[in-house]
This record gives C-alpha cells, structure tokens and sequence, in this order.
C-alpha cells in the first residue's frame, strides 16, 4: 500500500492544525498529548468543532477537544462499568442448570434506558453532548421535541 501523505514531526502536526484555525494555548502540552493519545485518534475528536472539512470553527481550542476526548473516555468506561453490574446481576439471579448446554443462548437483554443517577453528573453529561451537538431535538426530531427546545432556550 502507497501511502501518499508524509509522516509528520508532533511539531509539524501541530502546525498543521494551527493553520486549520486551531488555537493551541499550550504548545508542550499539545505536543505530549500528541504522543500519547495520537494525531490520528485525536482527528475524530476534531469533526464536532469544524464547520467544514479542515476547518475549524472560531475560538475552538486544542483543550476543548482534549476536554471532548476525556469526557468520552470516561463515560465509555461508565457505561462499561454499567453493563459488567448488569451482566453479573443476570447471571446471580438465575444459576445455570450445568446439564443444559444451550444455557449461554437463552439470555437475551435488551437495555432500553441507562438511568445517570445525580443531578449535577447528569447535568454536566447533558452540557457536554451539547457541545458536540447532540440535543433531544437531534436525537428526536418530532415536533413536540424540536418544540420542547425551543421552549427551554427560551425560558
């Protein structure tokens, strides 16, 4: 496989992203963060703060999509911690018959709601799909919740 786009030195991509638009308050930090997560996982953190392709919107900053890639690591892990409970309470509420070979196959679970209990975690998880663009009414677009948004940004 050809590859058409030379490697880039973290310096370099850095300058790279700063010539899309992107404000980098602190260039060593940027460039650990770099190493460590990478340029190429960081891009899809990227996508919610460009109006178009490689482009990024006003006052869009390398720490707000950082801030974007930790809150969704740690809500990936919240919700695996979540299914791991629920997995474990599945399997304490019925013991397995250990004749019945086809015991694996019989669960099938279906989670229809994942309740975040807290006000405030709920609130900040709420505030930060905001920020990506993820609202009820996009989620949902019927009219009684486009309806439900509008009435709330104006309240």
């Amino acid at each position: 496989m050809n590859y058409t786009k030379p490697p880039l030195l973290y310096a370099e991509q850095l300058k790279l992203l700063t010539g899309r638009g992107l404000i980098i308050n602190d260039v060593i930090s940027a460039e650990l963060y770099l190493q460590h997560i990478s340029y190429y996982r960081l891009s899809a953190y990227m996508i919610p703060f460009q109006g178009k392709k490689d482009v990024f919107n006003a006052d869009t900053t390398f720490e707000k999509i950082v801030d974007l890639y930790v809150f969704d690591r740690e809500l990936r892990l919240l919700v695996l911690d979540a299914i791991e409970r629920i997995e474990i309470a599945v399997h304490k509420s019925s013991p397995p018959d250990i004749n019945d070979l086809d015991y694996p196959r019989k669960f099938k679970i279906k989670i229809n709601k994942i309740v975040v209990k807290g006000g405030n975690v709920k609130r900040k998880i709420i505030k930060e799909l905001e920020t990506i663009g993820i609202t009820e009414s996009t989620l949902f677009p019927e009219i009684e919740h486009q309806a439900a948004v509008v009435k709330q940004m104006y309240k």
